[in-house]
């Protein structure tokens, strides 16, 4: 992964989607959330820049359970933890480390992919789903803040994912416990 970091380069800039207006002036490569702009634009919830080619690499690495091209990035325990529920008991929403495997974030989250699948969705639209069954991911880049801060790219991830789920079909109960945790 290149072209993934915090503050990118002002090389990167030309390459980068403008964000929103704010004060006067279109931010590009620069955060728009207010507290991770206010932390020098590193934060662990905002401020993340990517391309699809890079998060495609991560997400590949994720279903290898941690390898790509030969190489251990994470261990398949530390996968297994990100991607499993880590949530306390009977508690909502249920999350991995880092990941949405069954929250109200996901309005259609019964239409969509397997059990076993999750997620990751941005404030300003962009998603990321991983299906562990079907060997698949789904990436999405938006951007409902621009212009002018308001829009809600929300129904267009679900028309997207619902899609996609629609395509893969149904698994068997089978096919969800051969792919469970790595």
């Amino acid at each position: 992964m290149e072209d993934t970091g915090f503050k990118p380069s002002p090389s990167l800039i030309r390459r980068i989607a403008p964000t929103q207006y704010i004060h006067g002036k279109m931010l590009k490569g620069v955060v728009h959330d207010p507290t991770a702009y206010n932390m020098g634009g590193v934060a662990g919830h905002a401020g993340l820049f990517s391309t699809a080619s890079d998060l495609s690499i991560f997400a590949q690495m994720l279903l290898n359970g941690g390898v790509i091209k030969g190489v251990r990035i994470l261990s398949s325990a530390t996968v297994e933890k990100m991607t499993t529920p880590q949530s306390p008991p009977g508690s909502v929403p249920l999350r991995g480390f880092g990941w949405d495997i069954g929250s109200p974030f996901a309005s259609n989250r019964d239409e969509l992919l397997p059990a076993g699948s999750y997620s990751h969705t941005g404030f300003t639209g962009t998603g990321i789903w991983i299906d562990p069954v079907s060997r698949t991911y789904v990436i999405i880049l938006t951007n409902q803040v621009h212009p002018y801060g308001k829009g809600n790219a929300g129904p267009l991830r679900e028309q997207i994912i619902s899609f996609i789920a629609q395509e893969i079909g149904s698994v068997s109960e089978g096919q969800v416990l051969t792919a469970g945790p790595l």
